[in-house]
């Protein structure tokens, strides 16, 4: 029997906002609402019973006249498909009937039902006669006092309310209440129940007469009765005709996850999540389908809850319920030029359900540590290597005096506790949910750390039959502590220096001071003076919140209006003491105060319109979205303190740095939407969007993104009925177009800035000099056309689902600042680039429901995405030279013609000369000698392709997820590896040398030794260009699951302990700390020109952590 539970999705309007909109005043009245409605939740009174319908219908399918009535209330049909025809057409007109009524006049009699909460479980009629024999009568009697009770869950043990047990052979059934309780009397002796609940697989099972049964449900590999957020609405998943991924967050509550980032991780084909830092706090970069800007932004726009954002930090991701990713234009078209190129993750915060209150911990704690340390020279081959170098012998005395293990001295085990706590619940009017969430995390370099503090509420009211109100809170807070890093090997940085400081430089000079260098200058400062020598702290507070209200108007029309913030603060204080380190002793001391507030409030007006014709659906939405975001940011740097245990700046009597900057940009959006299909075989999907942004100068300010999609659901087909080995076959395509905006808020306007300067001995004055960047009156939006086309189908009996998709993105009017010449005047001018990038590529996911039999359960998911890039059609003659390094031969990236964006650019080594000692490096233009003119690429930091692989392992009580992803065939270049091979400094160097060239005749892939290294053996080349394609077991979790018997003797109603093991084994060939690297500056140096390169990164760290669940 199939079950079909009708659901009618709300797509809702939101109203503009205007400017003088009262932010404040509108948090405290949505406050005042949250916490008022939270208690009226409590209230359990089953209204449904009395909802009055008013329907008038001619000659129309009976399953759209029950659509209608689920439309128009709160109520949900259950029913088996084979009960009745309900294609049967029908006219029916009523006003303000009662469901016993309409129930009847619809099915004359021949179906009963059955009433739980809000849901109407239809079945046949139980004929009844006077003529029943009497002893069928006690027959009768007799079977209906056999009963039968138990509970249905999910394979983690989650109760699911709702779900459908039906006898087989009858029409007796009823449903789980909210706890996943039910009760039946059996009609028949040695009978056999259907169990069945939306999204997952119907199981069938003895029942035995007055015994408890445990009925737990596998999860439907397709999921085409799940309810997709689509932007604005939702859709059937069957119904989908673009590429969206939903993310399985199945098992996540036992992987002690700190950031939103490690959700994404190895879960969706063609997103590419990249750890490029270990630091506590730090949040990873995230790439969906390539890289499609040179300058403009290259993360993902992020929905939360509704309100558009572009960070995800005020979220903690234990608070999260749904993520979803919108990868193609036209599923992200929607969104217009709101980031949507690169794009859209849309996350739903967890909320309350009907019924009890229920309470929820989580509490794990747990040790990270460094993965593996980078071999270096022993004390021996140092003083042999500097000997060498520059004829200095270290004594001996030296040697045996000193011997430090730099890595040994920063890095720690370190220890870190988590802590979240909800309580939720809610009636049929509403629902609530608090969480409060609590991180104490160490970094595994010694001082860092990050405690965070979050706080989630959520809201969700039916005021009365057309009217509801809703509202989401989440907030965080942050006190990180830094180290310096990603600061390469010769200008800083903690990570670098421990690796170059040579081993017998003390720690602390005679003085009391951090050592700055060894013997005769020898070394750099050391890497403990950097962390300790700079007392830090980043206070950091992250809102996103909204309140909404959704009003049921008639002819099916919904409204929604909602307004939300987004509010980003923070307060960073450092300061340098002077009796600590020398040089804060040659300034007597250095202060900074930072301090910074983005605040954006965006309002949405969404009207949405479903129908159901016949064969014909139709879903409409229209809309319009104002948004406004507010910067301010100031930083001021002080020295020459009076004290140095008074640190606050007025002490300080020198003023060497003082900057403000302030500024505001807004967006003004309108945008529609249609759904079609017809007969669940054709689907069409169209919307178009059109922005206005201040960012974008007058002339080109509005711009209009289109989108069309299609779908067909082959498997509806009449020539398919005989085709059982693949079911839910629907191919797919569409086209989009989407925007990106400038990184600046003024790109296009010329600047006057306004600084300090001397007026006089001892006074400032304020003047105003020109910003070195033009303006540019004609700069235009940065656009991106994407096509797509995709196949869905299950085979092996439903239990492997795939989904396969080729896409081919394009963005034009590349936004790029542009070198001018010193006679204008200026230095950049920001302008749109002719040429394009183009991202092409082919994506695979599978599904599969691998073993489900007795207590054993194995799950798998896989995703492969294979992505090119590559730049075309830009200007002959501009070469994009990026990623400079300090004293390591300048820029080592290029973006050109032809190649991959941020390819790596120097001389290729072609081996040692046995001769000389020196690399041989690829004359190209074969003039005899090897000049700028030789360089050619030498690496490509872009992924050939990319995969993820999760299972889930259940046995009886125990659940195992394991998750593991990697990348293959891109390059690294190893900046680290450069520092430590280069050989021309009287600094610790890597352990590989020991088997340098020394004489002439020896045969080795390392050169000489040089202070004076006139063959640039040191410079950039192929030599530190590694491979970076590595394999990571990123997560493994084993859980249990105490049974009943256990939870009902401590008074809880769920309990589970879990370990959790992250980045514990890695595979690969690349020599540095971790082969995910980026290098994040800005300028020419984005984040789009920076990868694949190691410049002293914070290194991850692998974790182990213990964990205990509870709920009451």
């Amino acid at each position: 029997m199939n079950i079909k539970i009708m659901n009618f999705k709300d797509n809702m309007l939101d109203k503009r906002a205007k400017k003088s909109v009262n932010i404040l005043s509108i948090m405290k009245i949505s406050l005042f609402l949250s916490l008022t409605m939270i208690f009226s939740t409590v209230a359990n009174n089953n209204v449904y019973s009395q909802v009055e319908i008013s329907i008038e219908v001619e000659d129309q399918p009976i399953i759209d006249v029950l659509d209608k009535i689920e439309s128009q209330t709160d109520l949900r049909f259950i029913f088996g498909s084979d009960i009745y025809d309900f294609q049967k057409e029908i006219s029916l007109s009523v006003e303000n009937a009662g469901l016993n009524t309409v129930i009847k006049l619809i099915f004359e009699d021949k179906l009963s039902y059955n009433l739980n909460e809000n849901v109407v479980l239809l079945s046949k009629a139980i004929p009844t006669s006077n003529d029943t024999p009497t002893d069928s009568i006690e027959a009768v009697e007799e079977i209906v006092q056999t009963t039968i009770s138990g509970n249905v869950t999910d394979s983690n043990g989650n109760p699911l309310p709702g779900a459908s047990v039906i006898e087989v052979g009858t029409t007796n059934g009823t449903t789980t209440d909210f706890d996943g309780n039910f009760k039946l009397d059996l009609e028949n002796e040695n009978a056999t129940l259907e169990v069945s609940f939306i999204g997952f697989t119907t199981q069938r099972v003895d029942a035995i007469s007055n015994a408890d049964l445990n009925v737990v449900l596998v999860l439907d590999i397709a999921g085409l009765d799940e309810v997709v957020l689509t932007g604005y609405g939702s859709q059937n998943k069957r119904d989908i005709t673009s590429a969206i991924s939903v993310l399985d967050l199945d098992g996540t509550a036992e992987k002690s996850n700190t950031d939103v980032g490690q959700l994404l991780q190895s879960r969706s084909a063609g997103v590419r999540v990249v750890q490029n830092n270990g630091r506590p706090g730090a949040s990873p970069q995230i790439f969906v389908r390539g890289i499609s800007s040179l300058s403009g932004n290259t993360q993902p726009l992020y929905v939360i809850d509704g309100v558009v954002s572009y960070s995800t930090a005020a979220i903690d991701p234990n608070n999260i319920e749904d993520i979803t990713v919108l990868k193609d234009a036209s599923a992200a078209g929607i969104y217009g030029a709101a980031g949507a190129s690169n794009g859209v993750v849309l996350i739903t915060t967890k909320k309350g359900r009907s019924g009890d209150f229920k309470v929820s911990l989580n509490s794990y704690t747990g040790s990270s540590s460094l993965i593996s340390k980078i071999p270096l020279l022993n004390q021996n081959d140092l003083a042999d290597y500097i000997l060498e170098l520059n004829g200095n012998q270290i004594p001996a005395n030296v040697l045996q005096l000193t011997n430090n293990d730099w890595q040994d001295l920063i890095y720690r085990d370190a220890p870190m506790t988590g802590v979240n706590a909800s309580i939720s619940g809610g009636s049929e009017n509403g629902s609530f949910y608090v969480g409060l969430g609590y991180l104490s995390q160490d970094g595994i370099v010694v001082s860092s750390e990050n405690k965070r503090y979050s706080l989630s509420m959520n809201l969700d009211q039916q005021i009365n039959e057309w009217l509801s109100f809703g509202s989401h809170f989440n907030w965080t807070r942050s006190n990180v502590k830094k180290v310096p890093d990603d600061m390469g090997g010769k200008y800083g940085g903690a990570i670098s220096s421990a690796l170059v400081t040579p081993s017998f430089q003390p720690i602390i000079d005679d003085e009391g001071y951090y050592t700055l260098s060894a013997l005769a200058g020898m070394g750099l400062e050391n890497p403990l003076s950097y962390i300790y020598g700079n007392d830090n702290l980043d206070v950091i507070n992250n809102i996103v919140a909204d309140a909404n209200f959704s009003v049921k108007l008639p002819y099916n029309l919904t409204f929604k209006t909602q307004f939300g913030i987004n509010i980003s603060n923070n307060r960073y204080t450092a300061f340098k003491d002077p009796t600590v380190t020398r040089p804060a002793l040659a300034v007597l001391g250095e202060g900074q105060f930072n301090t910074g507030e983005v605040l954006r409030y965006i309002f949405d007006n969404t009207l949405t319109y479903k129908e159901s014709f016949g064969k014909h659906k139709l879903g409409v939405i229209v809309g319009n979205s104002v948004s406004e975001e507010d910067r301010i940011f100031s930083m001021q740097t002080k020295q020459n303190f009076a004290s140095e245990s008074v640190r606050t700046l007025n002490t300080a009597t020198v003023s060497s740095s003082n900057l403000t900057d302030a500024g505001s940009w807004s967006l003004e959006s309108y945008f529609a939407r249609a759904n079609y299909s017809y007969d669940d075989k054709y689907l069409l999907t169209a919307s178009v969007r059109t922005d206005g942004s201040s960012r974008i100068a007058s002339a080109n300010r509005w711009g209009t993104f289109k989108t069309f999609s299609a779908g067909w659901n082959l498997s509806n087909e009449s020539f398919m009925d005989d085709v059982e080995s693949i079911t839910n076959l629907k191919l797919r395509a569409g086209y989009g177009e989407t925007g990106n905006l400038p990184s600046g808020l003024n790109a296009y306007a010329n600047i006057v800035s306004v600084n300090e300067y001397p007026s006089g001995p001892t006074s400032l004055a304020p003047g105003r000099i020109p910003s070195p960047q033009s303006g540019n009156s004609e700069l235009g939006w940065e656009t991106s056309n994407q096509f797509n086309v995709g196949l869905d189908f299950s085979i092996l009996n439903d239990r492997v689902y795939i989904s396969a998709d080729y896409y081919n993105k394009r963005t034009e009017n590349l936004i790029f600042p542009q070198t001018l010449p010193q006679t204008t005047g200026f230095a950049t001018q920001i302008v749109n680039l002719d040429g394009y990038i183009e991202n092409k590529g082919f994506e695979l996911s599978l599904n599969a429901a691998l073993i489900s039999k007795g207590d054993f359960s194995w799950n798998t998911m896989f995703n492969i995405s294979w992505n090119e890039n590559i730049v075309k059609g830009i200007p002959e003659n501009t070469k994009i030279f990026s990623t400079f390094l300090q004293n390591g031969g300048g820029n080592m990236q290029i973006t050109k013609n032809d190649l991959p964006l941020a390819s790596f650019w120097g001389w290729n080594s072609e081996g040692v000369d046995p001769q000389t000692g020196d690399l041989i490096f690829t004359d190209n233009d074969g003039d005899g000698t090897i000049t700028a003119e030789d360089k050619q690429v030498i690496g490509n930091p872009m992924p050939d392709f990319t995969y993820g692989f999760t299972n889930k392992v259940s046995y009886k009580n125990f659940d195992l997820n394991i998750v593991i992803d990697g990348v293959y065939g891109n390059d690294i270049y190893n900046n680290g590896k450069q520092n430590l091979e280069s050989m021309r400094f009287p600094e610790n160097q890597s352990a590989d040398i020991v088997n340098r060239w020394r004489n002439p005749g020896d045969i080795s892939d390392i050169p000489r030794v040089t202070v004076v290294d006139s063959n640039n053996n040191g410079g950039i080349n192929s030599r530190w260009v590694e491979d970076g394609s590595f394999l990571r077991v990123r997560d493994i979790s084993l859980s249990y699951n105490f049974e009943n018997n256990i939870t009902e003797k401590l008074k809880v109603s769920g309990l589970s302990i879990y370990a959790n093991l992250k980045n514990w084994f890695t595979f690969t060939d690349y020599s540095g700390y971790s082969p995910e690297v980026n290098r994040s500056l800005g300028g020419v140096d984005s984040v789009a020109l920076t990868q694949g390169v190691d410049y002293g990164s914070y290194p991850q760290a692998k974790t182990l952590t213990l964990g205990l669940n509870v709920e009451f």
